[in-house]
């Protein structure tokens, strides 16, 4: 059944915790869900102009994921936060402790952390190596360091020339990893619908990424793990998660190859 936590701000919370494989590679998967009291959401309620702005405020005031199923009167949303577990890496107490912290407000550690400061050491060849051997891929990869980000392009095999980049900074604790997949100027069009089957529908059937769109408009993915005790294992099955399921989004809705 449903478990609490003695973590500062969510004592009064419950959540369900469980090990789940991932859908993409087999890795496993710790996957805690909010055991919210959820009130469904009809459809004349849910405008586009309400999603729109509650996803503004979920982008810049949340770091779990948001995702909606129907259910006989409109819509459920529910919340969840995943994290690898199956890595080389031990996954320690403040890998967990950091999971359950997303459900809190971001914040508490919003001290500025220099990427060196906590990304392990990411060598080319082991990149291949490790995505080719749990992924079967046979792309190349790239990087691009910045002064506060670290860009990641995955090139995905030569048939279908296609490539995505992931952004790596940190936030709040947190190593924060997003893909653009389509600015406002695609976003404005969206029905409804479209908007919902793009993001929180979307959400409930895809690992460690949520897709929402951002106060300036840009429909992203978006994923975090705890910057402490990050492994390599982590940020590469990661990165490389966000990249696959961006780079698919992007291709459902407008198929250049943008970003």
């Amino acid at each position: 059944g449903p478990v609490t936590v003695s973590i500062h701000g969510l004592e009064h919370e419950r959540f369900d915790v469980r090990l789940d494989a991932a859908r993409s590679s087999g890795e496993m998967l710790l996957r805690v869900t909010a055991d919210d009291e959820v009130n469904p959401i009809s459809p004349s309620e849910l405008s586009l102009d309400w999603i729109l702005d509650r996803q503004y405020s979920l982008y810049s005031e949340t770091l779990h994921r948001t995702w909606a199923m129907r259910v006989k009167d409109g819509y459920e949303l529910r919340r969840d936060a995943e994290m690898l577990v199956g890595g080389l890496d031990v996954t320690c107490e403040a890998d967990i402790v950091g999971l359950f912290k997303r459900f809190g407000p971001p914040g508490e550690e919003n001290d500025e952390v220099a990427l060196d400061e906590f990304l392990p050491l990411i060598e080319d060849a082991r990149v291949s190596a490790f995505l080719s051997e749990r992924f079967q891929w046979n792309g190349t990869f790239a990087i691009k360091r910045r002064a506060e980000t670290l860009q990641l392009i995955f090139k995905f095999d030569e048939d279908r020339r296609r490539k995505h980049h992931i952004e790596v900074s940190y936030w709040a604790g947190y190593c924060y990893f997003e893909a653009r997949v389509a600015d406002w100027n695609v976003v404005k069009n969206f029905s409804r619908d479209k908007l919902l089957r793009c993001t929180w529908l979307r959400n409930r059937n895809v690992d460690l990424v949520g897709f929402l769109v951002r106060p300036d408009g840009c429909l992203i993915g978006r994923a975090f793990h705890p910057a402490r005790g990050l492994g390599f294992d982590e940020l590469i099955f990661t990165a490389f998660v966000l990249a696959v399921e961006a780079d698919r989004m992007e291709y459902l809705i407008k198929e250049e190859d943008d970003y």
